[in-house]
């Protein structure tokens, strides 16, 4: 758990310890090292609110780490629950002009909740025989690969196949996601 503790903190680290300009290779503009996006679908559930910040560049390619979060409702018996989550990750693009061909990995922590007693099949409200619940700290991985859009200079759009492969274990589950962004 410390070692996940020290890589969030580097990763903040890189997002926020960065602020050189990097010239681009139109001698007229400077290159947008942040943006801000909505993600439908990907690493943070149904969807979530996004900041990239870039530290890398070289050429056509650029690396950006990124940090996200998400509220999501959990429906457990008659009540909603709500669960906080935290995309956190690093994404490369290659490419120059308006298409971008883009490579990353994220890791999502967030609190969710498990059933201590599974047996029972009556999730109703007012069952006797509810299963029990508790909250249980979730680490998730989603690599990704997938392209991007830009135009009319500060926004983009993409689409990118980000399967599930790890929660707290391995597991493969196939999931995708469209963006919308804005760089400045």
């Amino acid at each position: 758990m410390k070692q996940w503790f020290f890589i969030t903190i580097g990763l903040c680290g890189i997002f926020f310890g960065s602020n050189s300009s990097i010239v681009a290779q139109d001698s007229d503009s400077l290159l947008q090292v942040n943006t801000i996006s909505l993600e439908v679908g990907g690493a943070g559930g149904y969807y979530s609110f996004n900041y990239a910040r870039q530290f890398y560049a070289k050429e056509k390619t650029t690396i950006h780490a990124r940090v996200g979060f998400s509220l999501m409702p959990v429906t457990l018996y008659d009540q909603e629950k709500p669960v906080f989550i935290v995309p956190i990750g690093a994404i490369g693009y290659y490419g120059a002009g308006h298409h971008f061909l883009k490579v990353g990995l994220t890791t999502t922590l967030y609190w969710g909740y498990e059933y201590i007693n599974p047996t029972s099949q009556d999730y109703q409200s007012g069952c006797t025989d509810c299963p029990n619940y508790t909250n249980k700290f979730h680490f998730s991985i989603f690599p990704e690969v997938g392209y991007e859009f830009r135009f009319l200079k500060h926004y983009s759009t993409g689409l990118s196949f980000s399967p599930l492969v790890f929660d707290n274990g391995f597991l493969y589950k196939n999931w995708a996601y469209l963006n919308l962004g804005f760089h400045f």
